[in-house]
């Protein structure tokens, strides 16, 4: 099975996934919240199969503010381009979520 991988701290966490991203949705990937220090790095595959097929990598690096009351994201993304609209955020409670747009011709998409 294919492996995402979470760092924090100095530690790197594997975390077996293979998580489905629905058309025109938002998917809950990961909760961080209890992550110590708050902070880490998630890294996967993602496979978008549609009209025109895509593979890329993301790497997502977050962290926690000072105060403990909201979380930081930022993305980047290797390989091939994802979908106008694709999109890594975290919410204030620490869930890490993929953003898929209305892809024309969808079949499936995973990160993994």
């Amino acid at each position: 099975m294919a492996r995402a991988i979470v760092a924090r701290q100095s530690a790197v966490l594997s975390v077996p996934i293979a998580v489905s991203l629905p058309n025109n949705a938002a998917t809950t990937v990961i909760n961080v919240s209890t992550y110590v220090n708050g902070i880490g790095m998630l890294i996967a595959g993602v496979s978008i199969v549609a009209t025109t097929s895509v593979k890329f990598y993301a790497s997502a690096q977050f962290s926690k503010n000072a105060a403990g009351t909201d979380w930081n994201l930022s993305y980047q993304t290797s390989g091939q381009t994802p979908p106008v609209g694709f999109s890594i955020t975290i919410t204030t409670a620490g869930i890490i979520q993929i953003v898929m747009p209305s892809v024309a011709g969808y079949v499936s998409a995973t990160i993994q």
